[in-house]
């Protein structure tokens, strides 16, 4: 009996000696390891076994609202508003060019000279022309005059007034042909003069001085209105859907490193280049 009271008594002892190590143990395999925070630089000491127990050092920010600018930057070409190809009206050698690439110009400038010698030769034999036809009219009015005298006196009959009065009809119309022949040969000889269209810049210049022009594909060069300008991209198609009309745009050029210009989206092709 005495055996059983004194097992009984050692094994209340065991059992109450087992629930205060749990109770002591169990809170801290819940909380799991204590991290300790290291200054910056400072690193943590190396346990064997304890690895997974070490502090990690990490970087933190503080979120912030800012204004976010989606850039696009892509390659481009400045032009005039408007740019117009100089060309002759007619063939010929060029005699002259007045300008060059850069210059200044004003509408209604001499810039080039055709060689002008056979468009002056028509124009000569074009007025030669009309002074004929002039002394032909005077010459049919003065015997007009004298036949319709005749006529009222009854010396001559009706139909030779009449045959008077047509060649004054044709002289008068032969003359008013020689004149425009004679404004036919000097508006082809003003074709041989060429002119700024527009005023603006001369942008390039294709021709030389002996060289032979043949419209309408031969250029002398061309004239650029740069009293505003735009300027050409290209868009590649991934980028498409980011550009709108009216979009802020940020233009920087080689020539002036140290300068921008702003500007907005105005137009968008309509249709895909197929080559880019």
């Amino acid at each position: 009996m005495f055996k059983r009271l004194r097992a009984l008594m050692v094994f209340l002892v065991v059992l109450l000696g087992g629930i205060a190590v749990v109770n002591w143990w169990l809170p801290s395999l819940l909380k799991g390891p204590k991290v300790t925070r290291l200054p910056p630089g400072v690193k943590p000491p190396t346990t064997p076994g304890l690895e997974e127990a070490l502090p990690v050092s990490v970087r933190t920010f503080k979120a912030t609202q800012i204004e976010f600018t989606d850039l696009l930057p892509t390659l481009g070409t400045v032009r005039g508003q408007y740019e117009v190809e100089l060309k002759f009206e007619t063939n010929g050698i060029v005699k002259a060019l007045e300008f060059r690439e850069g210059d200044l110009v004003k509408q209604g400038q001499v810039l080039a000279n055709l060689d002008d010698r056979e468009g002056r030769l028509r124009l000569q034999y074009a007025q030669s022309k009309l002074e004929t036809a002039k002394a032909q009219l005077k010459l049919a009015q003065k015997r007009l005059e004298v036949n319709e005298r005749l006529y009222r006196l009854g010396v001559i009959i009706l139909p030779k007034l009449e045959e008077a009065q047509i060649e004054a009809e044709q002289a008068q119309s032969q003359m008013e042909t020689a004149e425009r022949e004679v404004d036919l040969a000097g508006n082809e000889l003003e074709k041989t003069v060429l002119r700024s269209p527009i005023d603006g810049v001369i942008g390039t210049r294709e021709a030389e001085i002996g060289e032979y022009v043949a419209t309408p594909q031969s250029v002398i060069g061309t004239v650029m209105d740069v009293t505003s300008i735009y300027v050409e991209m290209g868009i590649i198609e991934r980028d498409i859907e980011r550009i709108r009309l009216g979009q802020r745009v940020k233009i920087m050029v080689d020539s002036l490193p140290n300068a921008s210009f702003e500007g907005r989206v105005d137009n968008l092709a309509p249709v895909i280049e197929g080559k880019s």
